[in-house]
């Protein structure tokens, strides 16, 4: 659990988030906002429910966000993974590690592609 500190003594110090000690009203021992006072698990259910509720018009907005901005999107994947190249090669390889038979299954579905075979095959 975090330290005891008031909204006040946060606002004060500069920080973001603020514990009280005290459950909110749904029950949740968690930090709150400063800057709303909402407790951070109610704030992220709200957030969900809001997700879930609005999944079209989301998905709507971040296509076209990527259609209108696309260049600018790979561009910055490009120097990410140039910048990061190590880090993401060690990300790789252990996802590699963790999820062999995920990787195979791709690998031969690709291959069968390749070579003009579908790749769901069909079981003997």
């Amino acid at each position: 659990m975090p330290d005891i500190i008031t909204k006040s003594e946060a606002k004060a110090r500069g920080l973001k988030r603020y514990f009280t000690g005290k459950p909110c009203k749904r029950g949740h021992m968690c930090e709150r906002s400063v800057s709303t006072s909402n407790c951070l698990e109610c704030a992220g259910e709200r957030l969900h429910q809001y997700n879930e509720a609005n999944r079209d018009q989301i998905r709507e907005r971040k296509r076209q966000y990527y259609e209108a901005n696309r260049d600018k999107r790979l561009e910055y994947g490009r120097r990410y993974y140039r910048a990061n190249r190590d880090k993401r090669r060690e990300y790789d390889r252990r996802y590699r590690e963790a999820n062999r038979d995920k990787c195979l299954e791709r690998t031969i579905g690709a291959r069968a592609t390749e070579e003009g075979v579908s790749s769901t095959r069909a079981k003997s």
